[in-house]
């Protein structure tokens, strides 16, 4: 007769806290465990993976690590043919003896003592009591500027915002040296609809007004700012301001983007808002970029041509009809672009035999060929010789040395500043009036802006909202000086705001201000340049 034994084990109370019960059933010895034969204690689960043999004791039954920290519960410490029981709140798996101690009122590396010894913020001195740290001292160069005992010192006493002490703030982007203020210039300006971005010459990028999209890249979308903030940790060497978006190139040639992206015009999947820049996946380095109303584009260091983004009409210019595209080559078929302009809907290039190459839309024959609506690949406008070239709303104009400025595209107010406003055309028509010697030509949405090698600027086309300068709102069709303005080395234009870089490396702004685009401080319109603060 086979012989049965009936094994009960019973435990203290104070090993197994609730559960008093550990085995109870029938098998024969040294065979297998009755399928019914489980261990229901509380803090312990059944392992069905391990089938047990009858030998006083269901060694299915397992002490459970709750939180899967690695520790078991110190309810399992003195149970047989357990072990462990060093966790001393299994429920959070922050807890245990391999955590670090920290000032939270609580015993987190489980050695029975609360806030024993935890190390104290970055940079500081400080004691901690009742969970909370009480700064004593900081580190030479650093300050506890915000009162907040839990970061400690957070303050380097060497940056623009903290120069020398709490009290002393440099303008947005200067560098501050031994305790000192020092004033960096503005390198570059770039105008987006309804925002303004500028590069420092120490590589701190700093924008302004709406930031409904995170467009000012601070860390936090919406609302917007008056004045200058500063973009992330970004060390660049140019900024491009799109509709509701910006990029910048890096100092080594990579491209960021931040704000609105529900187009890809950030040149990623996802998010569809970011308000911290977002490094792009390139294929080489990158010399500038160029962006628009939703789309965007790159001039990699080898003359090619990279876009992304909207391609609703044929912006992209990969030859692809999908309205939205990850980063694609632009068909230049063996064009070495030599400089890169992005219109709101259209994109062009100047290549190295002074030829003009647009593709996107030409709905006003802005890409500069004859057959109106959409362009999907690169093709050459009616130009050559041209120097420098640059995209409007919906019209272009090329640079061809000296006071010689094209223009095609639309013209209903003037833009293409040839006296008239007759159009839109696809054949270039030159500005007229421009009594001295152009350096540079930025084209706004139904404006149009030059820089003179003397320092001055003049604007024509629409005005309704003070954006040539000149002090009226009147629509101009020939060039006008911008009121005031002497020392320009840089020029923006957007599509109802303009702005200069100076020689005294600030910023100055005119035109709609809706949203704080001028920088002065207010929203209040201007119809001549007001003074961008804090810059430099």
């Amino acid at each position: 007769m086979e012989h049965v034994a009936r094994t009960l084990v019973v435990t203290s109370v104070a090993a197994l806290g609730a559960c008093t019960l550990l085995g109870l059933f029938d098998a024969p010895l040294g065979g297998e465990c009755e399928e019914d034969a489980d261990c229901d204690l509380t803090g312990y689960v059944e392992d069905p993976a391990v089938r047990a043999v009858c030998d006083t004791i269901d060694l299915r039954c397992r002490c459970e690590d709750a939180d899967g920290d690695g520790h078991m519960p110190a309810a399992c410490r003195d149970l047989p043919f357990i072990g462990g029981g060093e966790d001393c709140d299994d429920a959070d798996p922050e807890v245990n003896p391999d955590a670090v101690e920290l000032c939270n009122g609580r015993d987190d590396d489980c050695d029975g003592r609360v806030d024993d010894g935890p190390e104290p913020p970055a940079h500081s001195q400080a004691s901690c009591v009742a969970g909370t740290w009480t700064v004593t001292g900081c580190a030479d160069g650093w300050d506890d500027c915000d009162g907040d005992g839990s970061n400690g010192c957070e303050a380097g006493l060497e940056t623009w915002r903290t120069c020398g002490s709490c009290e002393l703030r440099c303008g947005t982007g200067d560098t501050c040296e031994a305790g000192a203020c020092l004033e960096v210039a503005v390198a570059m300006v770039s105008a987006g609809d309804r925002h303004t971005c500028a590069v420092r010459e120490n590589g701190a990028v700093v924008c302004w007004g709406d930031d409904a999209s995170g467009q000012l890249g601070d860390g936090e979308a919406g609302g917007w700012s008056g004045e200058p903030v500063l973009v992330g940790a970004l060390e660049a060497s140019g900024v491009w301001a799109g509709g509701t978006h910006a990029c910048a190139v890096g100092e080594d040639g990579t491209v960021s983007c931040w704000g609105a992206n529900e187009r890809r015009q950030l040149g990623v999947a996802q998010p569809d808002v970011t308000a911290v820049p977002i490094a792009l996946d390139l294929s080489g380095p990158v010399s500038e970029v160029g962006a628009g109303e939703a789309h965007g584009c790159a001039r990699l260091d080898d003359r090619s041509v990279i876009c992304w983004g909207d391609n609703s009409d044929g912006q992209v210019g990969s030859g692809e009809v999908a309205s939205i595209l990850a980063p694609k080559s632009a068909l230049l078929e063996g064009a070495e672009a030599v400089r890169l302009a992005v219109g709101a809907r259209h994109t062009c290039v100047h290549d190295a035999k002074g030829r003009v190459i647009c593709w996107g839309d030409n709905s006003d024959y802005q890409v500069g060929v004859p057959e109106r609506g959409r362009v999907y690949e690169p093709r050459e406008a009616g130009l050559s010789g041209a120097r420098a070239v640059t995209c409007g709303g919906s019209h272009t104009c090329a640079w061809l040395g000296g006071a010689d400025v094209r223009c095609w595209g639309r013209n209903e107010s003037g833009q293409l500043g040839d006296g008239t406003r007759v159009g839109p055309t696809f054949v270039p028509v030159a500005v007229s009036g421009l009594a001295e010697d152009v350096v540079e030509v930025a084209a706004g949405g139904e404006h149009t802006c030059a820089r003179t090698a003397q320092g001055t600027a003049a604007c024509w086309g629409a005005n309704g909202r003070g954006q040539l300068g000149d002090g009226t709102t009147e629509d101009r069709l020939g060039p006008v000086l911008v009121s005031g303005l002497e020392g320009v080395r840089r020029i923006a234009a957007a599509a109802f705001h303009t702005c200069a870089v100076l020689d005294d490396g600030g910023v100055a702004c005119w035109g709609a201000n809706d949203s704080g685009q001028l920088g002065d401080g207010t929203t209040d319109e201007s119809h001549v340049p007001v003074e961008v603060l804090g810059l430099p």
